[in-house]
């Protein structure tokens, strides 16, 4: 019994640090390079930006700003596939709370992610690309 307590934790440890370690992978300053934004009736896509938009990641939280003041900030989760984002302060009320799933690649020295949101009541797909800065 106490063996199977004991093998217990140890498996619940090595996932936490496994999934710690993942996070590292994304840990720094990411600058957006490419966006694909498509909702029902309109789609834009982007690889030059008016406002530059970066993305800090520690090992459990993230912070995204744009120089046009929109952003919004909480923490995530990244199993080396799948980047999830749990939204707890916003620039649009209707983000705060929300969690979102991104497909999630990292490939030479970029950062993939696709997926999708809710952002003024509607449903918008994202695909975007993501340089490492720092």
């Amino acid at each position: 019994m106490k063996k199977t307590i004991l093998y217990s934790i140890l498996i619940l440890f090595i996932s936490i640090a496994g999934n710690a370690q993942k996070n590292n992978e994304l840990a720094g300053a990411w600058e957006m390079t490419y966006q694909l934004f498509t909702t029902a009736d309109t789609t834009v896509e982007r690889t030059e930006f008016l406002h530059p938009s970066i993305k800090v990641l520690s090992t459990g939280y993230f912070s995204y700003c744009a120089e046009s003041g929109r952003g919004h900030t909480g923490k995530y989760y990244y199993d080396g596939k799948t980047y999830t984002e749990v939204v707890k302060y916003g620039y649009n009320a209707e983000m705060v709370g929300q969690t979102n799933d991104f497909k999630s690649k990292l490939e030479d020295g970029e950062w993939h992610i696709s997926g999708t949101i809710i952002l003024n009541e509607r449903e918008v797909k994202l695909a975007e690309k993501w340089k490492r800065i720092d």
